[in-house]
């Protein structure tokens, strides 16, 4: 039976051992990258329509004109638009030429988050995970975040540069390969990252998690690999669950992405 890549499966777990691993040269491609940037404390008031005169007024003193402060005078404007502008003309300059923006109310536009905590690190973590953890993710502590993000790209980049995607399913896979043959350099990366966590409980779970990432198949294979059997049953797991209305055909849910090893 074919096998075929779980790029997500490879990825959720390998990039702290990748490191180690040496990528063919293609992975340094100087194409598109992605950089999230996240601006902490901001209201959606003031980043869509600029200064705003009652939080201005409630700082200054009980007599003081708000015309006569000098914030007024450097970020006040008629309209909303060249307020914002006024207060953040980087933003606002980047999303008039390269860019779209989501989340003012006055227009109609929402983002909701779904994290019943509201604030940094439980909110960081749902941008990157796309849903929250809030009995693990309830405060700013710098605990080791045990959830997984996925590195995905499109169909029409993975058609466009598939010896790109290849590399780094190939970097992700010998850095799995790297952590499994010997764990000890990761985990102690790993272990000031989380300091709750004991160099031999870390030695433990790398012993425990071999018989779940390397199998028989895997030898062959490849780490992250899966038969087109497993992709069938995940279609029905997910149609008992009622996440999906109606079974899909496996085939058109994933594409081989990377040989299989040589050894």
């Amino acid at each position: 039976m074919t096998n075929h890549v779980l790029f997500a499966v490879v990825v959720a777990g390998g990039l702290l051992s990748a490191a180690d691993a040496q990528p063919p040269a293609t992975v340094r491609d100087p194409g598109d990258n992605v950089i999230l940037v996240t601006l902490d404390g901001a209201r959606t008031q003031e980043v869509f329509g600029g200064l705003d005169r009652e939080v201005l007024a409630s700082t200054l003193k009980a007599d003081q004109p708000i015309e006569q402060s000098p914030t007024f005078t450097r970020y006040n404007a008629a309209t909303r638009e060249e307020r914002r502008q006024k207060l953040m003309p980087f933003l606002w300059q980047l999303m008039a030429t390269a860019g779209s923006i989501a989340g003012d109310q006055t227009i109609g536009s929402t983002v909701q988050l779904r994290n019943r905590l509201w604030f940094s690190y439980p909110g960081y973590a749902e941008i990157l995970l796309g849903e929250p953890h809030d009995d693990t993710l309830k405060s700013n502590d710098p605990i080791r975040n045990p959830y997984t993000t996925v590195l995905a790209t499109s169909e029409s980049y993975l058609k466009a540069h598939p010896e790109t995607v290849n590399a780094v399913v190939d970097a992700v896979r010998e850095g799995w390969q790297s952590y499994l043959a010997n764990p000890e350099k990761a985990n102690a990366h790993m272990g000031k990252l989380n300091t709750t966590m004991s160099a031999e409980t870390f030695k433990a779970s790398a012993e425990a998690q071999k018989g779940l990432i390397e199998s028989e198949d895997t030898k062959k294979s490849g780490i992250g690999s899966m038969k087109l059997e497993r992709w069938q049953t995940l279609v029905q797991q997910l149609v008992d669950l009622k996440v999906i209305d109606k079974p899909l055909e496996p085939q058109s849910m994933f594409r081989a992405v990377s040989n299989a090893p040589s050894s």
